[in-house]
């Protein structure tokens, strides 16, 4: 006994071969091929992820490159505003002059066991 039922439809001159498939394995192909598609866009949506990481990759770095290069002109400028001659600079400015250096009395230590 086959799978599947066939029948002959005669036509004058031409002889067609049908096939009717049982309902069950209809099921199963529609169940297979929509377990397919969805691994197929599954998949392509896990590239289009990838592909849009990769995209992103190069304006990251800029950015990053970006941020080091200010960094650096920070560190820069801090270093230059807490040499002693700046410094020295300032406490000689009009808007500094009522500053003055702590006495030896009016600094308190604290000691951390």
């Amino acid at each position: 006994m086959s799978l599947y039922n066939s029948t002959t439809v005669s036509i004058p001159r031409l002889q067609i071969k049908t096939i009717v498939l049982p309902y069950g394995l209809l099921i199963r192909l529609g169940i297979c091929l929509m377990a397919l598609s969805f691994s197929l866009y599954n998949s392509i949506e896990v590239q289009n992820k990838m592909t849009k990481l990769q995209i992103e990759i190069p304006q990251i770095v800029k950015e990053i490159q970006t941020i080091k290069e200010e960094n650096q002109r920070l560190k820069l400028e801090i270093i230059r505003f807490e040499s002693p001659e700046e410094l020295i600079n300032h406490a000689l400015r009009p808007e500094f002059k009522h500053l003055r250096q702590p006495l030896a009395k009016d600094v308190l230590t604290i000691q951390v066991p």
